[in-house]
């Protein structure tokens, strides 16, 4: 399942009710979750946080990169 999808499952469960309730039970700044659903750099420990707090596996969402020369 998708990330933004399980902020709409969470939401409608009654356990987040906006981007701004995430980033408050992660502890985090509200900027640091739009980066994170924008697909835009955030730290591994701020993916986390979120991760959890959707209850997301990481190995469930993350996608491997491949840099230049390792292919």
């Amino acid at each position: 399942m998708g990330c933004r999808r399980a902020l709409v499952n969470r939401q409608v469960e009654g356990e987040l009710d906006s981007m701004e309730s995430l980033a408050r039970g992660c502890g985090i700044r509200r900027s640091m979750a739009t980066r994170f659903f924008s697909d835009r750099a955030t730290s591994l420990a701020v993916t986390l946080k979120i991760l959890e707090a959707l209850h997301q596996m990481f190995d469930d969402v993350a996608k491997p990169v491949e840099l230049p020369g390792t292919a």
